[in-house]
């Protein structure tokens, strides 16, 4: 089947008053579903046009997170540079209509008559509306509560009877005010718009760098696990899956660095791993730090060790050897442990509070040197944040 092509001019432009009014019903409300659009933005106030806002709001938002999470877990082709434009556009028309949604459902509790598109696209037309209006439900709520609790008839009919006058000399006054443009207070009123705006801006903001921290990034961290940029300074040897020591769950999260030792003193890192191979171990680590300060990757990094009991599941661990019974770490050992922490919290955005010992999981003494002489674990931790 060809296609035709249409020139402008074989169009019928006398037919677009008619198929507008037709869109009109598709896209506004229609009691037949079956004729109405599916997008279903029916925006008349008589039929919920508030929650018809905080819908359209909710998928604004929708789609800007998911174009967030698009680019931050594959940007190898570049494309935020070109999705920043339709994430902020999402952003900022999810930010107008909860605006409208906010004056919509002031204006049905003021009973004021307002279009459901007033204001535009203006944002800052939008905030001054919502401030408007707020101001006044606030005074009208606060007038009302004050003559209820009065409760004092003659003078709260005096006071309707003095609102209805409108003192006219004080509205003479205010009205002549207003007409001298009064720069003052047009400023005034002026500067609180732009910080009205100023403000709501910055929450959105935040609401989306919060959105992003606590969905987006702990997404692109197990992400990264996946297929995790190595240094050379580390020796992979993955011990098979045997169902125990190694069962292949994946980890949920990257929460945690947790901190062992050996518990065995004088062994060394490929001792423990080998160790680890034996199905009867029923333990491993994700990393164990040799004597020597060796280091070897025992399990994958998304993958889950037995090592953290109950925080198997959103940690990496590491086994540390030790030279004597006292667990304490030789300084090539240290150094290692140094290095290998602060690669794995940079790797995983974490800070030195998601630095911790097996002790702090279990109560266990473990790594027992750094559980007994706890200014020497804080020093540890001190010692990871400054070469980090």
């Amino acid at each position: 089947m060809e296609l035709k092509n249409i020139e402008f001019e074989d169009f019928d432009t006398s037919r677009i008053p008619s198929m507008g009014k037709k869109l009109d019903s598709i896209f506004q409300y229609n009691a037949d579903i079956n004729k109405t659009s599916y997008l279903n933005w029916r925006t008349g106030f008589a039929h919920t046009s508030r929650r018809q806002f905080v819908i359209m709001g909710e998928a604004f938002f929708s789609t800007a997170y998911n174009l967030l999470q698009q680019c931050l877990i594959d940007n190898s082709d570049k494309k935020a540079d070109s999705w920043i434009f339709p994430i902020m556009f999402n952003i900022v028309h999810g930010i107008e209509v909860y605006l409208k949604a906010i004056n919509a459902a002031l204006s049905v509790v003021l009973k004021k008559n307002r279009g459901i598109s007033e204001g535009g696209h203006d944002l800052k037309a939008l905030c001054g509306t919502a401030r408007n209006l707020i101001v006044e439900y606030k005074t009208a709520n606060k007038n009302s509560k004050s003559t209820y609790n009065s409760n004092n008839r003659g003078s709260a009919k005096n006071s309707k009877s003095s609102y209805n006058s409108g003192n006219r000399n004080s509205a003479r006054n205010s009205k002549s005010s207003y007409n001298s443009g009064n720069r003052g207070s047009s400023d005034n009123k002026s500067h609180k718009a732009r910080n009205i705006f100023a403000l709501l801006v910055i929450v959105a903001l935040c609401f989306s760098s919060y959105y992003a921290y606590n969905n987006l990034l702990p997404k692109y961290v197990l992400h990264k696990l996946e297929n995790p940029k190595l240094p050379d300074w580390i020796d992979v040897q993955i011990i098979p899956m045997d169902g125990v020591s190694r069962d292949g769950s994946k980890l949920d999260g990257f929460n945690d660095v947790v901190v062992h030792y050996v518990g065995n003193p004088g062994t060394t890192a490929q001792q423990n791993h080998d160790f680890y191979c034996n199905p009867e171990s029923e333990v491993s680590s994700h990393f164990i730090v040799g004597l020597e300060g060796e280091i070897i990757q025992c399990i994958p990094l998304d993958e889950q060790s037995a090592a953290s009991n109950w925080r198997n599941h959103d940690t990496i661990s590491i086994e540390v050897c030790h030279p004597d019974e006292t667990g304490i770490f030789n300084k090539k050992t240290y150094l290692s442990l140094v290095k290998l922490v602060a690669w794995l919290t940079d790797y995983g955005y974490l800070t030195n509070q998601h630095i911790i010992r097996h002790y702090d999981v279990t109560e266990k003494e473990c790594p027992i040197y750094y559980v007994r002489h706890e200014d020497a674990w804080l020093q540890f931790k001190k010692d990871v944040k400054e070469y980090r």
